[in-house]
């Protein structure tokens, strides 16, 4: 269980990069954390106009932070920063980065190379880092999804303190300025882009994992990033993320077994053009369970009502109905207060 997203006394945030991880570890008992200081936001092309930037001095305090608290099988950092660009030209949201190893440079946008999404995502390329979108629907921040590269850009960030991003008329929706036509997640999937989930707290407050604050605003309770890693190392974290073998909540430890044609969360698989697909889903829950609906191409496709704290079903759904024609299916809890859980989407092709 993780938190890949917040801040430290570098840029927005109260605490510095090792009571960051401290408090992950100890406090908020988490297997895994990153700290993700914007590394400049930039409105313009003068950067002594940016509102926050991360120096290359401050990037080796988080790179020495994070090799000082990373403990294969205990605990596992990631070296990571945000990328953030909304200048007048270019609004083009906000995104973490997250890198396989210790060793990288920050990419800032206010350096060469990585000056707009497109020439970060060619810089992240061979699996060097994952892109992940946040806030996608967030009035004066949202995320611009033409910039898009399927080989580096594979998650999205579906909730955090500021609320839920997956569609208009969602539970927890933003308790800021938000429009969702066009931008929430869903739009995302349905415009081909294969996606797993994510969540986190986005705090400034300095508590990963156990946060309501963002930005001075009292917000939700932190999301929680659940990886299905094969190994508990850094680099068993990164390809479970890579994979999209992950899923999101609202700060609830819920257990979720979610599988398509007997392929785990995050999968690409084939079938049989027409031919139905078994979906198999199971949860259990920190807190009472209202229901678990799959979402395929936009609309709820089955719903299985759960009474306790958990519950399960196998089904069989209608598949891709022509031979190259692709679906996702995605599973969805919902429980007592709100809570919610998500699991990264299973994509299917016809054959």
């Amino acid at each position: 269980w993780g938190d890949p997203h917040g801040h430290t006394n570098l840029t927005w945030g109260f605490s510095t990069p090792e009571e960051y991880y401290l408090f992950a570890r100890d406090a908020s008992r988490l297997d895994f954390c990153a700290v993700t200081d914007p590394g400049c936001a930039r409105f313009s092309d003068d950067i002594s106009e940016a509102s926050t930037y991360t120096s290359d001095e401050d990037w080796e305090e988080i790179r020495e932070a994070a090799r000082a608290f990373y403990e294969p099988g205990r605990f596992v950092t990631l070296l990571a920063f945000e990328y953030r660009l909304h200048d007048s030209d270019e609004n083009c949201g906000d995104r973490c980065v997250y890198y396989r190893t210790d060793s990288e440079p920050i990419r800032r946008c206010s350096d060469l190379g990585s000056r707009n999404p497109d020439e970060l995502f060619q810089s992240l390329r061979e699996k060097r880092g994952i892109v992940v979108p946040h806030h996608s629907v967030n009035g004066p921040i949202w995320v611009q999804w033409d910039r898009h590269d399927p080989e580096v850009q594979r998650l999205v960030e579906i909730y955090s303190g500021w609320g839920n991003s997956e569609a208009e008329g969602c539970g927890r929706p933003y308790f800021v300025p938000a429009k969702y036509e066009g931008r929430d997640v869903r739009h995302a999937l349905s415009r081909g882009y294969r996606l797993g989930f994510v969540a986190a707290s986005d705090t400034q407050q300095g508590a990963p994992g156990h946060s309501f604050w963002v930005y001075g605003k009292k917000g939700y309770r932190s999301g929680l990033t659940c990886v299905l890693a094969e190994s508990f190392t850094r680099e068993g974290v990164f390809d479970a993320l890579w994979a999209r073998r992950c899923y999101a909540t609202t700060g609830e430890r819920t257990i979720l077994d979610f599988r398509v044609g007997g392929s785990v969360m995050g999968s690409e698989i084939r079938c049989a053009a027409g031919a139905p697909v078994l979906v198999r889903a199971r949860a259990e829950g920190a807190k009472p369970l209202k229901r678990m609906q799959i979402i395929s191409q936009g609309n709820v496709v089955h719903e299985h009502p759960c009474s306790g704290d958990s519950g399960g079903f196998e089904v069989e759904l209608e598949g891709p109905p022509r031979p190259g024609d692709t679906r996702y299916y995605y599973l969805r809890v919902e429980g007592e207060e709100e809570s919610l859980a998500w699991a990264s989407p299973v994509w299917v092709e016809g054959a």
